[in-house]
């Protein structure tokens, strides 16, 4: 299994100024708004990509000095590529107020907006910066359209000291240019081995979100074979890609161009080039395990296939321990491969939690196969807004949907607990704790949650079982994006969630409960019972006057 970071090498932030960012034009219309890390950072968490590099997209020294504020402030952002007026006669004075920056990789120019881009990449002066860049180890980035490919060639021949990459693969007109004829048009620029390509940019060279993702293809076979894997770098090229498509669009077609790839091969593409190219530092880091002393426990974990539960899950078979997950749906192929390749023992379960029978058997099935059971997560359970004025059958519905099971778990799966001393983990919701209007069903359930939590620990302590619960807030998980998209404008409606969030204005991961719950679980914390733990960066507790950015 792959233990490389993946990093989206090619992204953008702006708060946007009509005057400032003249490129976007009146057929733009969804670029005309504010983009910062917080609704990028849900797009990478949800596709485990570990981190962006941010890239200019104006000329402006300005700019360069709002994406370093912004990487001071989110680690995630690996590196910065800004820009410097290389034509500056005191360049050098320039670049060297800014040497101290270590997340600042390198500059680039938006050749491609002068009136004559060849010209200008044959300019005495900028050549000249370009050498200054590169003597001082910094990496510039070529951004042309295809038909300034030539003097392209001509320029990176020239500049050979350092790192050079080519933006967008050199933005080939796949309306009207075969993959075969831009190949051959672009191999004596791929043979030069200090150029490094960018696999980003190709759906907005397309017709805007009729492209089909046969007819480009082609184009990123063709740059495998002419740069090969090892130099050729993932890049979203957020936001600009939303005029043609989604992020997710964009990670599935590199995803399907790189497929055929060996593991070693894209991890490269997909992460391994860009912290060469911009000497991020090794990302090839040791997996996430925190040895948390569960190797080879056994933990039932209810709607543990997807969302929060699936989160735990992983986490548990990251562990060494073994998660035998309870759920209704089968679970995503992609989903139980990830966890095989964890844990070759896990196991999964089909079942509805509310017929006590299956709860009873699923339990027994787990001892049978396993001997033993070292602790219980429940989780399943989701808010149906079942409201006051919905109706009492529907309230005992909602609590035997989203209260009552945990309960039957507990109860089917206590005298197995008893004898392995192991623990109980609940998820309950803020909601037990602040309500939310117009759903008496879920926080009921949410709190009768947090009363057991207590009640099962105080009643349990002599027989060595400890029992918590874990609080989320806002979770960003695909339910939760799926929600959000039910709004008219999703991102104004992220926006304003976050900006309530007082630690970093972001939603906490599902990483970053699961490792809370696996922890309360595990015997590093043998001395912690009866607690409910929020998880939620201060979002319900801490005074909302903190929340000012």
């Amino acid at each position: 299994m792959s233990t490389v970071w993946r990093v989206d090498a090619h992204q953008h932030f702006w708060r946007f100024d009509p005057a400032a960012y003249g490129w976007i034009g009146d057929d733009m219309a969804v670029l005309k708004r504010d983009f910062l890390p917080a609704e990028l950072r849900f797009e990478l968490d949800i596709r485990h990509i570990g981190g962006s590099v941010a890239v200019q997209a104006r000329a402006s020294e300005a700019e360069t000095d709002f994406l370093l504020g912004l990487a001071s402030s989110n680690p995630w952002i690996l590196g910065v590529v800004g820009w410097i007026d290389l034509r500056a006669g005191d360049l050098e004075s320039r670049l060297e107020a800014r040497a101290s920056s270590a997340v600042l990789k390198g500059y680039r120019h938006q050749v491609q907006d002068e009136p004559s881009p060849s010209a200008f990449l044959e300019d005495g002066r900028f050549n000249r910066g370009v050498e200054t860049l590169q003597r001082g180890g910094k990496v510039y980035e070529v951004l042309i359209h295809a038909k300034d490919l030539p003097a392209a060639i001509a320029f990176c021949g020239r500049h050979d000291l350092g790192p050079l990459v080519l933006d967008h693969l050199g933005k080939p007109d796949v309306r009207h240019e075969s993959a075969a004829e831009w190949a051959r048009r672009i191999a004596p620029l791929a043979a030069q081995e200090h150029v490094s390509c960018k696999l980003s940019g190709l759906i907005t060279e397309a017709h805007w979100h009729g492209w089909d993702e046969r007819d480009l293809l082609p184009y990123l076979d063709a740059a495998l074979e002419c740069f090969g894997p090892s130099r050729l770098l993932f890049g979203s090229d957020w936001p600009v890609c939303l005029l043609s498509g989604t992020y997710d669009q964009v990670c599935g077609l590199a995803g399907k161009a790189t497929a055929s790839l060996s593991e070693a091969e894209r991890d490269a593409v997909w992460g391994g080039n860009a912290c060469r190219v911009y000497g991020i530092g090794n990302l090839e880091t040791q997996e996430h395990v925190m040895d948390l002393r569960i190797k080879d426990k056994v933990y039932l974990v209810t709607g543990g296939g997807s969302g929060i539960g699936g989160g735990i899950s992983v986490a548990l078979a990251r562990e060494g321990a073994i998660p035998v997950i309870l759920g209704r749906s089968p679970l995503q192929k992609s989903f139980r491969a990830e966890v095989r390749a964890l844990q070759p023992l896990m196991h999964f379960i089909q079942i509805e939690l509310t017929d006590e029978q299956a709860c009873a058997d699923a339990v027994q099935e787990a001892v049978s196969m396993y001997g033993r059971i070292d602790g219980l997560i429940n989780c399943a359970g989701g808010n149906d807004n079942v409201s006051l004025e919905t109706g009492v059958e529907a309230f005992r519905v909602s609590l035997e949907r989203n209260l009552v099971h945990y309960y039957t778990m507990a109860h089917y799966c206590i005298g197995e607990l008893k004898k392995s001393k192991g623990s109980i983990l609940n998820v309950s919701s803020k909601t037990a704790l602040t309500g939310q209007g117009g759903t008496s069903g879920y926080t009921a359930a949410k709190g009768g949650i947090l009363s057991l939590t207590r009640e099962w620990a105080a009643s349990y302590l002599k027989d060595g079982i400890r029992v918590n619960a874990v609080v989320p807030a806002e979770v960003w998980t695909p339910l939760y994006e799926r929600w959000v998209n039910t709004f008219p404008r999703p991102a104004e409606k992220l926006e304003t969630i976050v900006r309530n969030i007082p630690f970093g204005h972001r939603m906490t991961t599902v990483e970053e409960l699961a490792d809370m719950a696996v922890f309360l679980l595990s015997p590093l914390s043998s001395h912690t019972t009866g607690q409910w733990v929020v998880v939620d960066g201060g979002y319900t507790h801490l005074d909302r006057t903190l929340t000012a950015r």
